[in-house]
């Protein structure tokens, strides 16, 4: 789906405040650190919200990576960043900041999209594979009396 000249413009990231960058110059660990270090001890509610402070702007991804796909996903980006979540949480997946957790987001987002993308073209292959065979076994039955040869 592309954005008409009339939809209003995405949401921007919510701005960095001073203090985070600071922290950041300092090579010290922003909120979103911690929140990862957090999630990654188990902390469920630190991961709610690494997932609600994240969720637009992997949205954003989603809808962009769907768009480079040759042919267009039927996922959903809601479904999708989901998705990518809960492999990264299955997965065990521990990132370092802010910028690692959206790429290792990114990356799961595609593959997501490259299975769907195989799952359809072999699901359409198959589909004509059993077309072809359901056609030759009713030509063998018309023209054959059902026999390719008299013994085997």
């Amino acid at each position: 789906m592309t954005r008409q000249p009339s939809d209003p413009p995405a949401p921007a990231d919510p701005p960095e405040d001073g203090v985070e960058a600071q922290l950041r110059e300092l090579g010290l660990p922003t909120e979103f650190t911690i929140l990862l270090n957090r999630a990654a001890g188990g902390d469920q509610a630190a991961e709610d919200e690494v997932f609600r402070c994240s969720y637009e702007r992997l949205r954003r991804i989603a809808g962009n990576l769907a768009r480079q796909m040759p042919i267009g996903s039927d996922l959903q980006a809601t479904a999708l960043v989901s998705e990518a979540f809960l492999r990264l949480h299955r997965a065990g997946v521990q990132a370092e900041n802010r910028r690692h957790f959206l790429g290792l987001a990114a990356k799961s987002m595609r593959s997501i999209l490259v299975d769907d993308f195989r799952a359809r073209i072999n699901s359409d292959l198959v589909g004509k594979y059993v077309n072809i065979a359901s056609r030759s076994a009713t030509f063998i039955t018309k023209r054959f009396d059902g026999k390719l040869a008299d013994t085997l």
